[in-house]
């Protein structure tokens, strides 16, 4: 009952916080004293009684995952006496309870700093609220704790996600997701406080970290996809990986219209609307994922229940009050120009900015195609073709912004002569003859390979921007070279190999070695040997013998990776040219976005301090 207790109290504790922070707002507001949070005792206090509340849930969830207590139906849904301590753990974040539990831990602890530094205003920290009680009564109503039966043992943790990779996933997204929250709610205090300028600078660090952890999760999800599951890809449009897509997009221009901000006011109205909307985005895909609307349509969705309309209902009445703030307040934000000259770094920040909500608007349609058509009596889903045509010219041009992002400069560039800037012509024309090498003829991937080299190029030679965003850039554009490198010069050859059988697949002598079933018989391998080098498939089986998980053989060299997978003699065996290109831009993405967030939240550091002197000495 502690669970169950706790959470009630989480409940009603955020809800009492809540309204007494709207309470206090409303006697403040006559006398314009909104400028800092609350300090109403019974506000703050239920605030920290709620946060202390969701911490015991969590804590008791924890504790009954970890002693096998097998009357609780979540326990049982997700764990089991053999479950190794890894797995235990991340069984915690397995199911749909466990999840919102986890987001609502790291929003709440996080709003308890908010609360002690008073940087948020007193709408900013009520939104910020607003959201905790939100993830609170969703969590009530999906309730972790539900008893059941006393099973001696659970049904244990599906195979596919007994993987690292799946163990630290979920908690990065999460931390995105709930830092995405923070920037809303600065955004909302703005509009509300119609102090447009003060919240930019505060909500910039948070921005930023909440886009390294989305991107990082989004990362590592395609690269267990790619090590486990055996389809040979890393990404497959999949609505679920497109939920964390969207709002990443989104964050990625939201931090480029916040550095903007800072220097032109114009941008004040697109930097709102994408606060806003980054993490609406978030709670949207929460409620495609969650709400059983995708089971058709995603490996990933979980399963719908009667609590979907509940959940629709409640992440509407956020989106709805949002929206009808920001519409509402629209006109009091200040509208001028954002750049005055196509050949300055205002405009290559705004084009790029709208190109990155330009691919977040075509994802979002896609996505949103089996709710759509659903509504309409035949639900459909688009195939990868409209993601991967729509997509790319918008990623091409966005490359070609990045090329000119660190010749021009801010204000009026006067004079730039582009003729020195001619050798270019050098790095293009070898990503074109790459692809050409590799038989890729499409003039699009043909453009896009030889922008990338391009990108790679400028952003060494001409290090005018930060080493943050020399490094993401030049991740971003590895990471294109190795998608179309990997997916469109790919090949595959089906092979039938019987134990000690050899042959030559793609100049490469492989012989299938052995194949062993374990003691236990829940686990099979097939070793093969490609050049000396042993690898195997290791197929995962359940109680009665079947595959539960198959992980595939891969062979990595720096020209590409040789991957096989299939059944007992009858194998697909593919060569993705440089596939290592692609977790290259993943890891430079993520570390240049790092980079930029630790500078900022180190100058905010800085500044405070120095500040905070500055005063002891004026005393």
């Amino acid at each position: 009952m502690i669970g169950v207790i706790s959470l009630f109290l989480a409940c009603i504790t955020s809800i009492i916080s809540f309204i007494a922070y709207i309470s206090r707002f409303a006697k403040d507001g006559n006398n314009n004293k909104s400028e800092k949070q609350p300090t109403s005792s019974l506000a703050d206090f239920s605030y920290k009684l709620s946060v202390i509340c969701i911490v015991i849930s969590s804590i008791f969830l924890m504790y009954v995952i970890l002693t096998d207590k097998f009357q609780y139906f979540y326990v049982w849904s997700y764990s089991s006496h053999s479950l190794e301590l890894s797995y235990k753990i991340a069984a915690f974040w397995a199911g749909q309870e466990g999840s919102f539990l986890l987001w609502l831990l790291i929003h709440a602890v996080l709003g308890l700093y908010f609360q002690k530094n008073q940087s948020m205003n007193q709408p900013a920290f009520i939104a910020y609220v607003m959201v905790q009680t939100l993830l609170v009564i969703l969590l009530i109503i999906k309730n972790p704790f539900m008893l059941g039966p006393a099973y001696p043992d659970g049904m244990g943790l599906n195979p596919l996600l007994q993987n690292f990779w799946m163990v630290i996933h979920p908690p990065i997204i999460f931390i995105g997701y709930a830092t995405l929250a923070i920037p809303f709610s600065y955004a909302i205090g703005g509009l509300i406080s119609t102090k447009h300028k003060d919240w930019i600078d505060k909500a910039l660090p948070w921005a930023l970290l909440s886009w390294t952890f989305l991107g990082a999760g989004i990362f590592i999800g395609g690269y267990w996809a790619y090590k486990t599951l055996g389809w040979g890809g890393y990404w497959g449009w999949d609505p679920v990986e497109n939920s964390s897509l969207v709002p990443w997009l989104v964050s990625g221009a939201l931090i480029h219209l916040l550095q903007l901000a800072k220097i032109k006011p114009g941008a004040f109205r697109f930097t709102y609307f994408s606060a806003i909307y980054s993490f609406i985005l978030v709670l949207y895909g929460t409620f495609l994922t969650r709400s059983g609307v995708l089971n058709d349509f995603s490996v990933h969705a979980f399963s719908g229940d009667d609590s979907a309309y509940l959940l629709g209902t409640s992440i509407f009445i956020v989106v709805l009050t949002a929206t009808l703030i920001l519409v509402f307040k629209w006109g009091s934000v200040y509208a001028a120009p954002l750049y005055q000259n196509f050949t300055s770094r205002e405009f290559m920040i705004t084009a790029g900015s709208i190109l990155f909500l330009g691919l977040a608007l075509l994802v979002l349609v896609g996505m949103s195609t089996p709710l759509i058509t659903n509504f309409l009596g035949n639900a459909q889903n688009v195939s990868t073709k409209f993601y991967n045509n729509s997509t790319l010219p918008l990623t091409t041009l966005l490359l070609f912004m990045l090329i000119l992002s660190p010749i021009v400069t801010w204000g009026q560039t006067k004079n730039v002569k582009y003729k020195q800037y001619l050798f270019l012509a050098i790095p293009f024309f070898i990503g074109v003859i790459f692809c050409l090498y590799y038989k890729i003829i499409h003039p699009l991937y043909l453009v896009t390979v030889g922008l990338a080299m391009v990108v790679i190029a400028i952003h060494i030679i001409k290090r005018q921007l930060s080493l943050a965003a020399i490094v993401s850039h030049i991740g971003l554009a590895i990471l294109c070279i190795g998608i179309i490198l990997s997916s469109v010069a790919s090949q595959q050859e089906n092979v039938s190999l019987a134990v000690g059988e050899s042959n030559t697949v793609y100049t490469l002598p492989i012989t299938y070695q052995s194949k062993t079933i374990n003691d236990s018989h829940n686990e099979m391998k097939q070793t093969f040997s490609i050049e000396g080098d042993t690898i195997s498939i290791t197929t995962k089986l359940n109680d009665l013998g079947t595959i539960a998980a198959k992980e595939p053989a891969i062979y990595s060299t720096l020209s590409g990776d040789f991957y096989i997978s299939g059944n007992d003699h009858s194998f697909e065996i593919s060569f993705k040219p440089f596939i290592f290109l692609v977790w290259l831009g993943c890891i430079f993405i993520t570390l240049g976005c790092l980079l930029a967030t630790i500078r900022h939240f180190l100058a905010k550091k800085i500044s405070y301090i120095t500040l905070k002197s500055t005063v002891i000495r004026t005393m």
